[in-house]
């Protein structure tokens, strides 16, 4: 019973990924998110259709926040509702919090929905609930993103973050083929307890280096993920497509 089931699956999602290769192959150009994506597709789809277009993150979707000289806080952006950011919060505060507050001084904020029982077993965290400004969390702050678990996803707070100059602290799940990222430079790639702690306390107690990927941050905000780097890209398929 089991191998069938087994069978029956691998023939649904086999089924699945044809139907779906053979719709995209009858379009002149296909927007996809990274260049991971782009290899992966260009096994089926001739590369000249697909083109790569990062999300871009609207100036309406921007916090109404300004880039600080020193960091000032840990913040999380996320609701207990999605398990990965609950498995997030729980692996940081069981096994990186205590350290963490210690080696920097900095507290956790933890935004959205959270349920009391949860709230009760995590008191050393600072939880905000719904925010009119998520500016007013973000402000000051390093953003970190331990997420072990799901895909690649659109990771919209973590531009969001970025856009007005908070640091960013995430697993290497979530930034898997972002453009244009470079640890240590616009983004702190982290796995595990140790390379998290690191991170942290670099940016804590070295403002060079907090405005430095701040600023950096923004850099690359403009050049892949704003609006303009979208009209861009968007005019260059239009030219493309045009002359063809």
């Amino acid at each position: 019973m089991n191998d069938d089931n087994g069978l029956y699956a691998s023939y649904v999602v086999n089924t699945a990924r044809f139907t779906e290769i053979s719709l995209m192959n009858q379009y002149d150009r296909i927007l996809i998110l990274n260049r991971n994506d782009q290899a992966r597709l260009s096994e089926y789809i001739p590369i000249k259709k697909l083109q790569v277009m990062p999300t871009s993150v609207p100036e309406s979707l921007i916090p109404n926040c300004k880039p600080t000289a020193s960091a000032e806080k840990l913040v999380f952006m996320g609701s207990q509702e999605h398990h990965p950011n609950m498995d997030g919060v729980q692996w940081f505060s069981e096994e990186m919090l205590d350290q963490a507050v210690r080696q920097s001084g900095l507290e956790l904020y933890v935004t959205g929905k959270w349920k009391d029982i949860f709230r009760h077993q995590h008191p050393r965290i600072n939880f905000t609930g719904f925010v009119d400004n998520i500016g007013d969390v973000l402000q000051g702050g390093i953003l970190i993103a331990p997420i072990r678990l799901g895909g690649g996803g659109i990771r919209i707070k973590i531009l969001q973050a970025m856009a007005c100059g908070v640091p960013v602290i995430a697993t290497s799940l979530i930034t898997n083929g972002m453009e244009g990222i470079v640890h240590g430079e616009n983004i702190f790639i982290a796995d595990t307890v140790e390379e998290f702690i690191a991170a942290i306390t670099t940016l804590a107690t070295n403002n060079n280096i907090y405005t430095t990927v701040s600023k950096n941050g923004m850099v690359l905000i403009e050049k892949y993920y704003g609006d303009k780097a979208a009209i861009k890209i968007k005019e260059k398929i239009f030219e493309e497509l045009l002359s063809e």
